[in-house]
């Protein structure tokens, strides 16, 4: 991991798979030079969950594990159905 310049914007990259929730931060430069890491094994509960659902718990971890970066309140996904979840 490199420890870029912290001036850019970070980009909070989150996924989730069938057994892994996971995310990282890099800056917003084109480059992927990540400056954190965030994995967790799923519990048996989150196992259950719909794929939709595990999207959205990755994201909720993701920002969660990186509150200290993350200090703007506008939050984007390419996951279209999870801009309409309350």
């Amino acid at each position: 991991m490199l420890n870029d310049n912290l001036e850019l914007p970070l980009v909070l990259t989150c996924d989730a798979s069938s057994c892994v929730l996971g995310a990282y931060l890099n800056p917003y430069d084109g480059g992927e030079k990540p400056v954190a890491f965030a994995p967790r094994v799923l519990t048996d509960a989150l196992k259950n969950y719909s794929q939709i659902d595990r999207k959205a718990a990755s994201i909720i971890f993701g920002v969660t594990r990186s509150h200290d970066y993350v200090d703007s309140n506008k939050i984007e996904t390419p996951f279209i159905i999870l801009r309409y979840l309350d």
